[in-house]
């Protein structure tokens, strides 16, 4: 009956086909029986979510609301974690089941094993997993179910550890590596702390938590500032709470300040004697408890504490010592949240040590930012970019294995958005991704252009698209064409009317690629149109933009031009060449104006300048659709990146802007209305003399 959205691979019946199968069973003459209601007139799939992690209380807590949520909406939840977290787990109220090897008739098995065993027996339909943790990852691929990763620390370095571990993940299943990059990334953290090389980035936020009430009232009724100093809930060596917690003490001795100090359950406080009046020690407090009324929070840059206290607004001492801990000190110190405590560094192991010796640098960042008030204020704005983001309720039904999301207004990063569980829907896959693999040569790997001292073919150059291809048609990469491709997926599965073109096409390849996915979903009512002089860069002027000028991006003609008749050559060696690709040929200012369009679905720009740039919105912009897609290939150019926000300023474009990769971002345009919505999975049907729009993850009534 449909065919849902869902990821590249091929993998298992969805809820969506589930209800699909259901409702046509049971004769459109009633809710199915595994749909609740959350809200009158609107149903929420019972999705089996499965979330794997490793070790470690911290790692496991951003899950714990996706569990509650999928709840909520009557799911089934299960989570797969190493031994060590099961109380931890079922005080949440969530089953577990222990990820650890064990022996089976003699023999060990391996962790693996364990977790491919499990999925075959519970058949989830999504993983939700820890960014460190690879077995679910990898038999995942194997067996066909969804992914996505939530965030336990910043997007660049869970994408930096990927790089760096590569080799072992290659090793455990070919094409892994690419998997996780690709695989959609959920964090907390908004675009402005974070800027995630993800191409498939979503952002959420969590529900707020509720205080269990005041804190007692250790200090009488002083009203001095509340300073929190923890450092987590996993302290490493022995050594650290022995040097880390009196450093601490004699930082804040004498302050004017109540201190509180959380030390964990596992310390002895009585190591910690002869405690000063204003500072008061409790091996553990709930987080909502002191957070909202901390004036300042102490601590050693752990994600978790980190993330809470900035979503409360409240300013930051951090005093990094191992991990990730430093780059989410460099994210709060570049937000002007905090300050960064830099200790000395240990020689005989990758561990910042911290002492009495730091004590007085430890008090002097604590009175700077209880005296400066920007630091509050600098909190409190990522604060509220954090409490703008979506809740998990809408996050979950965009997510691969809920379908199709029919949420409205904010612009988000995709999964690509297939057919599957159909030959059609496999072929449709293979193919597009096979497109990529050709377009951008990772196949035979020509050897980049002698430009701008680029040597051998780099697979990861090629893959993020900095390098020249001496032979492949395409430069941009393959995140940017899974972007091409989301964009073109999402607006026809939303039935935003339009074309796609692109302004700047130098071989042909992305155009082609649209065109391609145009031929795979049997779209004949839409149109290519490839977009450029065809003859390069155009000689800048005196009268030029200053930017361009300092350019002079026409002396590399001799690689950046490419005339129409290659283009066009390019297209028939793919059998895409037909009366759905349109050329227009000349300088944007001329050629772009009168172009006949009628209206546009995707625009992407990719004419580096700031003339060429401006041309094309200036031409282009009003033409698109709500709804539609506007792509910037060139932002990281200085030149092109002031033309789009003079352009969005002039114009009152506030939609936000969603990095794709180091070079280029994009924007959703408003306004685009719920459609009765065709074609990729979404379809209209009758339930009990209702009119209901099946969205994936929920549908509405309307009677």
């Amino acid at each position: 009956m449909a065919m849902a959205l869902g990821r590249l691979r091929g993998r298992p019946a969805t809820a969506f086909n589930w209800l699909c199968s259901s409702i046509e069973r049971e004769g459109l003459a009633a809710a199915p029986s595994h749909l609740a209601e959350s809200h009158p007139g609107t149903y929420h799939f019972i999705m089996r979510i499965l979330v794997a992690c490793s070790e470690g209380i911290g790692r496991y807590l951003p899950f714990v609301p996706f569990l509650d949520q999928a709840r909520r909406n009557d799911g089934q939840t299960l989570v797969v974690a190493s031994s060590s977290l099961q109380d931890a787990v079922e005080k949440t109220g969530h089953p577990f089941k222990s990820s650890s090897p064990r022996k089976q008739h003699g023999a060990q098995s391996s962790q693996l094993a364990v977790m491919e065993q499990v999925i075959r027996d519970w058949r989830p339909d999504l993983i939700l997993r820890e960014p460190w943790e690879y077995a679910s990852a990898e038999a995942a691929g194997w067996l066909g179910v969804p992914t996505a990763q939530v965030a336990t620390t910043l997007a660049g370095f869970v994408w930096d550890t990927v790089g760096k571990v590569a080799p072992n993940l290659e090793a455990m299943r070919g094409g892994l590596a690419d998997e996780l990059r690709r695989s959609p990334f959920l964090t907390r953290l908004p675009a402005s702390l974070d800027i995630s090389p993800f191409p498939v980035t979503l952002r959420y936020r969590e529900p707020a938590s509720t205080p269990n009430g005041a804190l007692p009232a250790w200090w009488g009724d002083s009203d001095a500032p509340l300073v929190y100093v923890t450092f987590g809930t996993w302290t490493g060596e022995e050594w650290f709470p022995e040097q880390a917690y009196p450093a601490a003490i004699d930082a804040v001795t004498g302050l004017d300040a109540r201190v509180v100090m959380t030390v964990g359950r596992d310390f002895d406080v009585s190591q910690l004697p002869d405690l000063p009046g204003n500072v008061h020690v409790e091996p553990w407090i709930d987080k909502a408890d002191i957070l909202g009324q901390a004036d300042l929070v102490v601590c050693h840059g752990g994600a978790g504490t980190v993330y809470g206290t900035l979503a409360v607004g409240v300013p930051l001492v951090i005093v990094p010592i191992v991990g990730d801990q430093p780059a989410n000190a460099a994210a709060v110190t570049g937000a002007g949240a905090g300050i960064e405590v830099v200790t000395r560094q240990d020689p005989r192991r990758p561990w910042r040590v911290v002492s009495r010796e730091d004590s007085a640098q430890i008090r002097q960042a604590i009175e700077t930012v209880l005296a400066d008030g920007s630091y509050r204020q600098a909190a409190a704005a990522v604060a509220a970019e954090m409490a703008a983001a979506p809740m998990i309720e809408t996050l979950l039904g965009q997510l691969p294995g809920a379908g199709y999301s029919g949420s409205q207004g904010a612009a988000m990063t995709s999964p690509t958005a297939i057919p599957d569980d159909t030959d059609t829907g496999r072929g449709q896959a293979l193919y597009l991704d096979l497109m990529k693999r050709v377009l951008t040569n990772v196949i035979y790997r020509d050897p980049p252009v002698n430009w701008n001292g680029q040597g051998d073919y780099d697979i990861a150059r090629r893959r993020d698209g900095s390098d020249i291809p001496s032979v492949a048609h395409t430069m941009v990469g393959l995140a940017r064409l899974d972007n091409v491709q989301y964009c073109l997926e999402r607006v026809l599965a939303d039935d935003v009317p339009g074309d796609f073109i692109e302004t700047g096409v130098w071989r042909g390849g992305t155009c082609i690629f649209a065109r391609a996915i145009l031929r795979a979903y049997g779209v004949t009512d839409r149109q290519v149109w490839v977009a450029d002089s065809f003859a390069g860069m155009p000689r800048t002027q005196t009268d030029s933009h200053p930017l361009d000028r300092r350019l002079q991006l026409h002396r590399e003609n001799d690689v950046i031009a490419v005339s129409a008749e290659t283009v066009a050559a390019n297209f028939e060696r793919y059998d895409l060449l037909d009366e759905q690709v349109r050329f227009l040929k000349g300088w944007f200012r001329d050629s772009l104006p009168d172009a006949p369009i009628s209206r546009l679905s995707v625009l992407r720009l990719d004419g580096d300048l700031y003339e060429s740039t401006m041309d094309a919105l200036n031409s282009l912009y009003p033409r698109l659709s709500p709804g539609g897609f506007t792509i910037v290939d060139d932002y990281h150019i200085r030149a092109c990146r002031e033309a789009v926000h003079e352009y969005r300023d002039q114009h009152g474009i506030t939609e936000p802007l969603e990095q794709i990769d180091d070079y280029s971002v994009y924007w959703r345009r408003a306004g685009l209305a719920l459609p009765v919505r065709r074609g990729l999975g979404i379809y209209p049907v009758w339930v009990a003399g209702a009119h209901v729009l099946l969205t994936g993850s929920s549908f509405r009534v309307r009677t």
